[in-house]
């Protein structure tokens, strides 16, 4: 089981590296083409599966992120290329979602050797924990049917959920492993205080792309040039396909009119489900006795033998036990004879709760328990039964559901019965929205761009285009807790304008482009200077208009005037005064060469060695789990036919 694996770790963690190194070079290398894979395999791992429905899974997820962070795109001015890529480090969301059900199925690979299982007590706790709150009731228990809505609106069964978190639970237990056996070796630790805590001082040269931008902007306009470029960049001006939705909101509650709910159905629904949706915890009532225990006493033998002794006296006589209380308890029930009012599990230490529930019958007494009270004993005053809510008090809220499912089952039933006829004529949809008095309303132009879950416009655009689903002239589908209707409206093609019709947003970029060679090329000269001809940094600058910055000895800590951090921390790569940096901070430029150094005191290091070496541990941590699903995707047998994934992705809804 999967608990004693985790007990079992720290013990054996470096014996698990060495496995895990092994299975690392146990792969095979192979690149493959699939002349026939089934329809529901996009590929294999290792010869295990990659199935359409993970790598679908894990699209919708990062689409789903993406959604709840574009903004920011917009709100920092980065190009939603750009930031898909800083995000993702991938071209695309697809892109990411494959690479995603590669590294998963590199996990799984290792798990399977292991013969890691999960345990159907943990696999419950691990889905509970993954629950929106929303999702639970007063008592702790999922609300099945809003746990079902959700599965739906993840196109998901509870069988796939389920296998999906036991999944990642097992993936998890790997991660951790590997997190407990990494460390950083001493020299690395030694490297990583050496450039924290050297002294160095450095002469940058910063060419700013603003001065370039200016001096190009005072050049005359070169008409053939610009034409070329236009010729060569023509594609960037493509203007996307666009296209309009026609869209109609269908609600449950149009149709909750026509729905009765009778008591047969109510009492029908209670009957089934009283079990799980309404139970009540079962409840003790206890009286306890504690004798504390002062923090670092050495009595704590003789408290416990204190605590036998009075044990002994309550069995012997029980219905006496709430005199001893008074008498020897240290707690500040004791006045009232240690009671403690009914309360279920969950509200107090697990130690105190697995005794109390342990005892069966009134005035029975428990073992001496060691709680964070002290030593405790507890007797069984009463106790409550598991039980279920009665119908009169949960009939009301059973109506309201039952009439809200019916209520989408009806519109449900209409609307496929209305698209059935809407494939042979389209009047149907027209007569269907116009009788049920649902707003017309349509969408602005939309471009494959706008693909996307999880929003209105996101989807109707996803139906527009086809990205991930195929594309139907009209159709529905639901959004949280309604149905939408839609038909495709107007198309504009994809086409290149004239240079004449943007002639000078092409002039921006042109001049854009220019500055941004003459930029490179004034680094290259300043490079090539220092590095082939060996000249001095801030004298091959001063011929390129760059600004010198000298900043005298620094640390890596310290702040230089007119440098960003993440310069000069870059900076201090540099251990040799023949070398050069190019860094570039935005449009920018900065050359930077090394011009002294100081020394290093040991004794810093072998006074801090302790921490630093926890904090080698921590950043071992952080970067070896990567690491290592780096080093088996270098190795691994990986199979995947673009062919099927494509046709795959174009022809299921």
């Amino acid at each position: 089981m999967i608990y004693v694996f985790r007990k079992e770790m720290k013990k054996w963690h470096t014996v698990l590296w060495v496995v895990l190194i092994a299975l690392v070079f146990g792969g095979g290398i192979g690149i493959w083409r699939s002349k026939g894979i089934d329809y529901g395999v996009i590929g294999k791992v290792n010869d295990q599966d990659i199935l359409f429905s993970t790598y679908r899974q894990s699209l919708s997820d990062i689409n789903n992120r993406l959604q709840m962070i574009r903004s920011y795109a917009k709100m920092y001015g980065f190009s939603e290329e750009m930031f898909l890529k800083g995000m993702l480090g991938a071209d695309s969301p697809e892109d990411f979602a494959l690479n995603t059900s590669i590294k998963n199925a590199l996990w799984d690979g290792i798990v399977n050797d292991l013969h890691i299982t999960v345990g159907s007590t943990l696999l419950k706790q691990e889905i509970v924990k993954g629950m929106p709150k929303e999702f639970m009731d007063e008592n702790g228990f999922i609300n099945m049917e809003a746990y079902q809505n959700y599965l739906i609106h993840m196109s998901m069964t509870p069988a796939e959920f389920e296998d999906a978190r036991a999944r990642e639970v097992r993936r998890s237990v790997i991660n951790k492993a590997i997190e407990t056996a990494a460390y950083e070796p001493l020299f690395l630790v030694r490297e990583h205080y050496n450039a924290q805590n050297s002294s160095k001082s450095f002469v940058v040269a910063k060419l700013s792309f603003d001065a370039f931008m200016k001096k190009t902007l005072a050049e005359s306009l070169d008409e053939k040039a610009l034409d070329a470029y236009f010729q060569a960049h023509k594609e960037a001006y493509r203007t996307p396909e666009l296209k309009k939705v026609y869209y109609w909101i269908a609600s449950a509650k149009d149709y909750a009119d026509k729905i009765v709910v009778d008591d047969s159905a109510i009492r029908a629904f209670y009957e089934k489900n009283k079990s799980n949706m309404f139970r009540i915890a079962p409840k003790v009532k206890v009286r306890r006795l504690v004798l504390k225990i002062e923090k670092g006493s050495k009595k704590t033998l003789d408290i416990r033998n204190k605590a036998e002794e009075l044990r002994e006296q309550a069995i012997a006589a029980p219905e006496n036990f709430s005199s001893l209380i008074k008498k020897y308890s240290e707690h500040e029930s004791a006045k009232d004879g240690g009671a403690l009012d009914f309360f279920g599990r969950g509200t107090h230490e697990k130690v105190f709760e697995d005794a109390a529930f342990g005892l069966k019958n009134p005035l029975d007494i428990s073992a001496v328990i060691r709680t964070k009270q002290g030593y405790e004993i507890i007797q069984l005053v009463e106790r409550q039964k598991a039980s279920e809510k009665p119908l009169d008090v949960v009939k009301d809220q059973i109506a309201k559901d039952l009439h809200a499912k019916k209520s989408i089952q009806a519109l449900r039933s209409d609307l496929e019965t209305m698209m059935h006829g809407a494939k042979t004529d389209i009047a149907v949809l027209h007569k269907f929205v116009q009788q049920a008095q649902f707003s017309d309303q349509e969408t602005d132009w939309l471009s494959s761009k706008d693909v996307r879950e999880g929003d209105l416009t996101g989807m109707l655009a996803q139906r527009a285009f086809g990205k991930g689903k195929r594309i139907s002239p009209f159709g529905f589908f639901m959004l949280k807790d309604e149905y939408v209707i839609y038909k495709l409206g107007d198309t504009k093609k994809s086409d290149i304008p004239a240079l004449s019709a943007i002639k000078e947003t092409v002039i921006k970029d042109y001049q854009n482009n220019k500055a941004q060679k003459k930029i490179k090329e004034a680094v290259m000269r300043i490079k090539a200077g220092v590095l082939n001809q060996g000249v001095a940094l801030n004298a091959q600058a001063e011929q390129e208009d760059a600004t010198i910055i000298e900043t005298g000895m620094i640390t890596a800590k310290d702040e230089v005037k007119g440098l960003e951090k993440s310069l000069i921390t870059r900076l201090f790569v540099l251990s040799d005064k023949a070398q050069v940096l190019e860094h570039r901070q935005g449009e920018d430029y900065y050359v930077a060469q090394l011009v002294a150094e100081g020394e290093v005191k040991v004794e810093g290091f072998e006074k801090t060695r302790t921490s630093l070496l926890k904090e080698g541990k921590i950043r071992a941590t952080k970067d070896m789990p990567a690491a290592f699903i780096a080093s088996l995707h270098r190795i691994a047998k990986i199979e995947i036919d673009k062919n099927v994934l494509n046709k795959t992705m174009t022809t299921r809804d």
